[in-house]
């Protein structure tokens, strides 16, 4: 995977990302983020992997930065509140790309690609 996707992290550099507001996912807390060149990173990162993407994955990207998942409802409720009162940045630079496979679960760690290499 790592020797696929390399190419495509080695020419495109580091770029800066819109932070939205904090929203749900349920059993967890992610921040909306916004910019163009992340849509485009992640097509060109999947298309080599297309055959193999859930459904999920293959239904449209909606960027996002996960903060807390797969915990009980209340307690993303109570994290939900604090980010939403917290002062948080409203721009994060984009340095790397993280790489995990999900077999099923829990998920495993795949390996790191810095962008621009």
């Amino acid at each position: 995977m790592k020797a696929a996707l390399s190419p495509i992290t080695g020419q495109t550099t580091s770029f800066e990302i819109e932070v939205g507001e904090a929203f749900s996912l349920s059993g967890g807390v992610a921040f909306k983020v916004h910019n163009a060149a992340l849509g485009t990173l992640r097509k060109r990162l999947a298309e080599p992997f297309l055959d193999e993407l859930s459904n999920q994955d293959r239904s449209g990207f909606r960027g996002h930065i996960t903060v807390q998942n797969k915990v009980k409802k209340r307690r993303a409720q109570k994290t939900l509140s604090v980010l939403k009162s917290a002062d948080m940045p409203d721009r994060v630079r984009a340095e790397a790309v993280e790489l995990w496979f999900y077999r099923g679960g829990p998920w495993e760690e795949a390996g790191r690609l810095v962008l621009g290499w």
